[in-house]
């Protein structure tokens, strides 16, 4: 299975490099991919020609988002959406870490995907538009997955949540 994974960089890239070994993994951080840049998202997807597309990649400063709004919503929304656009091009599926703030954390049990998302801040609302813009692309399936606050691989949320799909789930 050939896989690109993009944030390869960052918390969450370096978390999931050891549980995908074995596979024939393309790992990219933000240097050697800028997701904001569809032209190059679509030359490195277009040469690895996965067969998965692992979106770790994420302007992930919840307060710094409120004064860099444009720079969230180019990362989390636009980029998402060039990763999901360039996949579907190729017939890769597309796994996308979103979040959990994309809920307002009022339910006091774990959200399903039936929940309605309900976004809050600049960060939440860049992150959901993400989602959308990956769940709303062409077959092959999209999967998105909210998270909770991380602090390395033994940190989970305190408002757990299912992961939104769309098609048909994966083979292999």
């Amino acid at each position: 299975m050939v896989i690109l994974l993009a944030g390869a960089g960052g918390q969450l890239g370096r978390d999931l490099q050891p549980a995908l070994a074995g596979t024939d993994l393309h790992p990219f951080d933000h240097r050697q991919l800028d997701i904001t840049d569809a032209g190059a998202v679509e030359a490195a997807v277009e040469r690895v020609r996965p067969d998965w597309v692992i979106n770790a990649a994420a302007f992930n400063d919840v307060d710094g988002a409120e004064q860099a709004e444009d720079q969230a919503f180019a990362v989390n929304a636009a980029g998402a959406g060039n990763l999901a656009e360039a996949a579907a091009r190729v017939g890769a599926a597309i796994l996308h870490i979103s979040t959990d703030y994309v809920f307002d954390g009022t339910k006091g049990s774990p959200y399903t995907e039936d929940d309605e998302p309900n976004p809050l801040s600049v960060y939440a609302r860049s992150k959901y538009e993400g989602e959308q813009r990956v769940l709303g692309r062409a077959p092959p399936p999209a999967w998105s997955v909210p998270h909770g606050c991380m602090d390395g691989r033994a940190r989970t949320s305190s408002r757990p949540s299912s992961p939104r799909r769309s098609g048909a789930g994966p083979s292999g």
